[in-house]
């Protein structure tokens, strides 16, 4: 009677041990695949924040250039004035 109660335990705590095995590098396979994708994640959130740095940079020398545009647009503007007012002087000598 003992020797077939170990006939059906030796199988059964095979199949055990095979299934623990298996849970277990599979879970050592889920991390190793987790870890990975993490570590591609946070290489992905620090180009995207060194990419919204060189934008932030971008709009700011955009702002910058404008402004000088602005400038320099008065500048001409002014610059025409004054030689309308000089071309009036001399037609009227």
């Amino acid at each position: 009677m003992k020797i077939q109660y170990l006939s059906y335990v030796i199988p059964g705590l095979s199949l055990l041990l095979s299934f623990y095995i298996l849970l277990r590098s599979n879970i050592k396979q889920n991390t190793t695949e987790l870890t990975t994708i993490i570590i591609k994640l946070e290489n992905i959130l620090e180009n995207m924040n060194n990419i919204k740095a060189e934008i932030s940079i971008l709009k700011t020398e955009q702002k910058e250039d404008h402004d000088k545009m602005i400038r320099i647009e008065q500048s001409i503007t002014a610059a025409w004035k004054k030689i309308d007012e000089i071309n009036l002087l001399l037609k009227n000598k």
